[in-house]
């Protein structure tokens, strides 16, 4: 079979489906894990730890992976217009175990690691209504407006 590239290179296409056939020398693994030299291995894939503490990810929230907690205090901080104290010296380590600790700091690093106040907030009306959300830094408040 000729290779399908005109550089002559050893690559082959092959429909999805298809049964490889085993001649030739076994495939080499990456040289690390998945190919990317920084990239973490895992048996079930590569899983994503929130920037803030270190939790597992759900999803993008204000910008960013992070995980649900993360999700839900940037939010009710913003929100409710809460204004934090540290308790230390503005440098407490926020993670998984201690994230609950300094309220002050754990926001801070929110904001440093790119949450971002200005945030898409998708309605949950139905299809027939429609939606228009936007963020006020300022105010931090989510200003819904719906038109049936």
């Amino acid at each position: 079979m000729m290779s399908p590239f005109m550089d002559g290179s050893p690559f082959f296409y092959s429909p999805p489906g298809a049964v490889l056939s085993s001649s030739g020398p076994p495939p080499q693994p990456p040289p690390h894990g998945d190919g990317y030299p920084d990239a973490p291995d895992t048996k079930e894939g590569i899983e994503e730890l929130c920037p803030v503490c270190g939790d597992k990810v759900s999803g993008y929230h204000y910008g960013l992976l992070t995980c649900e907690s993360c999700k839900g205090f940037f939010k009710r901080t913003v929100q409710n217009k809460k204004v934090y104290t540290c308790v230390a010296d503005r440098s407490c380590h926020i993670d998984k175990s201690q994230r609950k600790r300094c309220p002050f700091c754990r926001f801070q690093k929110c904001l440093d690691v790119g949450m971002k106040l200005e945030g898409e907030c998708r309605p949950r009306a139905s299809s027939a209504s429609v939606a228009r959300c936007s963020w006020s830094p300022r105010a931090a408040v989510c200003l819904r407006a719906t038109t049936g």
